[in-house]
C-alpha cells in the first residue's frame, strides 16, 4: 500500500514538474525512497541515554523500547516495566527502582553528580515473560544541571484550591497592575484594545443618505399628460 501510494505521488510529481512546451521531467522507479521501519511502527522509542553517554542533566531523562526483543519483535501486548538505576552494576541496592507502564520515565531524583550509574529494565517482572535488558551506564557530567523531578510524580493538586484559574476575583487588582508596570503586559493590552471584538467596540450611526427616486410607468404618464396640456 504504501509503494503504491509512492507510485502515485511520483506520476502527479512527474505532472507538476513538466515544463510548458518543453521535454517533461520523468522520476522513474529508481528515485522511491526506501520505506524507514521506524515510521512502521509507533512505539519505536530508542535507549536513553545510550550506552556511556555523558550527559548535561541530572538526573537524565530514561527511555527504552516497548517490547524486550526489539527490533525482532514487533507485537503489540501490553507489559510494565521496571526501571533501576544504582551505583554499581549488580544493582544490589538501587538508587531508582520504580515499575510503570510506559517506556519511559523522568520525574526522577537528583543522582550523584560526577559519577557512572548503571540503569537496566525488567520486562513484566513479577510474571513468566519476565526478562531483563542488558545493564548499560551513563556519566553525569560536572557542571550537569541539576533538576529533581519527584514532586512531580505526585503533584498536590488540591493544595492550589479550586478554581484553578487565573482570572480570579482576588488576582484582579495584580492583573491590572501588570498593565502599568510591566512592558509586556502593557503590550499586550494595547493590543487586545485594538483588537476588541466589534460587540464591544461603540457603535456609530451611520450618516443618513438621500436615496435617489426611481420613477416609474405611473410618473411617465403624469409627465405625458401635463405635456397634452
Amino acid at each position: 500500500m504504501i509503494a503504491l501510494r509512492a507510485a502515485a505521488a511520483i506520476v502527479l510529481l512527474s505532472i507538476v514538474l513538466a515544463p510548458a512546451g518543453g521535454e517533461p521531467i520523468v522520476i522513474g522507479a529508481e528515485s522511491v525512497l526506501p520505506v524507514n521501519p521506524r515510521s512502521e511502527w509507533c512505539r519505536y522509542v530508542n535507549w536513553r541515554p545510550a550506552d556511556g553517554e555523558v550527559v548535561d542533566l541530572n538526573p537524565p531523562r530514561m527511555s527504552w523500547p516497548y517490547n524486550a526483543d526489539f527490533p525482532e519483535d514487533f507485537g503489540d501486548a501490553l507489559h510494565s516495566f521496571t526501571l533501576q538505576i544504582a551505583d554499581d552494576p549488580e544493582f544490589a541496592n538501587p538508587a531508582v527502582d520504580v515499575t510503570c507502564e510506559f517506556n519511559f520515565y523522568n520525574t526522577l531524583p537528583a543522582l550523584g553528580p560526577a559519577r557512572t550509574w548503571y540503569w537496566r529494565v525488567g520486562y513484566d517482572v513479577g510474571t513468566q515473560a519476565e526478562k531483563w535488558s542488558a545493564t548499560r551506564a551513563f556519566t553525569i557530567a560536572d557542571g550537569a544541571t541539576v533538576w529533581d523531578r519527584t514532586a512531580l510524580a505526585e503533584p498536590d493538586l488540591a493544595a492550589m484550591g479550586h478554581p484553578r484559574v487565573l482570572l480570579r476575583s482576588e488576582k484582579m487588582a495584580e492583573l491590572r497592575a501588570l498593565a502599568q508596570t510591566d512592558p509586556g503586559s502593557r503590550a499586550a493590552f494595547a493590543r487586545m484594545q485594538r483588537l476588541r471584538l466589534p460587540a464591544e467596540r461603540p457603535r456609530r450611526r451611520a450618516p443618513a443618505r438621500l436615496l435617489p427616486h426611481r420613477r416609474g410607468p405611473r410618473d411617465r404618464g403624469l409627465r405625458l399628460e401635463a405635456h397634452r396640456r
